[in-house]
């Protein structure tokens, strides 16, 4: 019972980040007409959280391994979170509302990767893969109901959505003080002065830059083909509309609620290493079907494909993300964290050209080469790394004993291990 409370009280966490922000975007025609905003400003409300959210994670993981201690830094980050809520529900005009959505983007840095941290170390290792599933699914039903949340909130009152922000943040407070462990710094143990030296010490740890760097990579790939995929479709002769355009991107998030718990369950099976390169490999055909002149036809299934496909990648990530660096294990799950949403933030620009000059054909073609890209990043540096630090991310469990580099024994053991 106690751990599922604290189960649950991660799940929570890991959902309301992502809930919050992604709730914006309907809001865009509401926050237009109440507050006189233009579109460069509606824009920058995604910025202004992001932009903290990303930076912060460099840092809140070392904070919490070093000085304030796990459940203290989610604390404070679920109230610095709740106190951006309340003040965009009353901002009076937008500069007001941006400065408080960057609040909250701060208070989510000590929330979100820190309670991975926690999961880390809350369950045993047999188990844990199947735990970030869990939270990886929470994750995105956050992502999912957000924009439906929104939409619901700007036809009655857009101030009452992020309101309800502050009431999860309190709920999840609550939670975290009655059923999180009183932990105090993590396993390491260097004065308070050596705070920030930490993040050095864990990016160039070769397990934990290797989960970061393809993270970034993955992330990027996703972020790019679904920007410029929901501008395609608004144009001829596709010419959907903004609802048609989101009913189809929840698709991805629909399959990806789908992966978590399955997902969290073969990386326990199969090992770490062995389910990403397996999740890395199921975004190869669908990304190949986008080159083809067909690919309108199939989008709604290869959308729920690509989702299921990110989810197990995540899933994959995040449980070698707490594995990699068990001493400082918060400070390489925010800097893997913080990786990731650098992924999310320069897409836009990386893939631009390439769909100006190619369309969806070139941009899915970079998108490929990127998920190969991070493949690769990763077994090189797992197999430098696993000479020179021991790094443990790279083993698979014994009682599956595949050769490594025999690919038909891999599918094998993918489709035949004992769940």
């Amino acid at each position: 019972m106690k751990r599922l409370a604290v189960m649950l009280t991660l799940a929570l966490i890991a959902f309301i980040g992502p809930f919050g922000g992604n709730m914006i975007f309907p809001m865009f025609g509401s926050l237009r007409g109440d507050l006189g905003a233009s579109t460069f400003l509606l824009g920058l409300t995604v910025t202004a959280y992001m932009i903290p959210f990303g930076f912060m994670q460099l840092f809140s993981g070392a904070l919490s391994d070093v000085v304030i201690g796990r459940r203290a830094a989610i604390l404070a980050g679920l109230t610095v979170y709740g106190i951006g809520g309340l003040g965009s529900a009353l901002a009076p005009d937008m500069r007001v509302l941006l400065g408080f959505r960057a609040v909250q983007g701060f208070g989510n840095a000590f929330t979100t990767p820190i309670a991975m941290a926690v999961a880390g170390e809350a369950f045993p290792g047999e188990v844990r893969g199947r735990i970030m599933g869990v939270l990886s699914t929470a994750s995105t039903l956050g992502v999912t109901l957000g924009p439906v949340a929104g939409g619901f909130f700007s036809a009655v009152s857009w101030r009452l959505g992020f309101a309800s922000t502050s009431v999860l943040a309190v709920i999840a407070a609550i939670l975290v003080a009655v059923a999180l462990p009183a932990t105090g710094q993590g396993s390491a143990s260097p004065g308070r002065g050596e705070a920030f030296n930490v993040v050095g010490q864990a990016i160039k740890h070769h397990g934990v830059l290797a989960v970061s760097l393809s993270a970034l990579l993955v992330f990027a790939a996703r972020t790019g083909l679904l920007t410029y995929l929901s501008d395609l479709l608004s144009l001829p002769p596709y010419g959907l509309s903004e609802p048609e355009i989101g009913g189809l991107l929840m698709l991805v998030g629909l399959g990806g609620i789908a992966a978590g718990p399955l997902w969290g369950l073969l990386t326990d099976k199969l090992g770490r290493s062995v389910s990403l390169y397996l999740a890395l490999g199921m975004q190869v055909p669908v990304l190949v079907a986008f080159v083809m002149g067909s690919w309108y036809r199939l989008l709604p299934v290869l959308l729920v494909l690509y989702g299921f496909a990110m989810a197990a990648s995540t899933v994959s990530l995040v449980t070698l993300a707490v594995e990699a660096l068990p001493r400082l294990r918060a400070t390489a799950s925010s800097l893997y964290g913080s990786f990731r949403f650098l992924g999310y933030a320069i897409a836009p620009p990386l893939f631009y050209e390439t769909y100006i000059g190619s369309s969806i054909t070139g941009v899915a073609l970079q998108a490929l080469a990127m998920v190969l890209a991070a493949a690769l990043v990763y077994r090189t540096l797992t197999r430098r790394g696993g000479r020179h630090q021991g790094v443990m991310i790279v083993s698979r469990p014994r009682s599956l004993r595949v050769p490594p580099g025999r690919v038909a024994h891999l599918l094998y053991a993918s489709l035949w291990s004992p769940i």
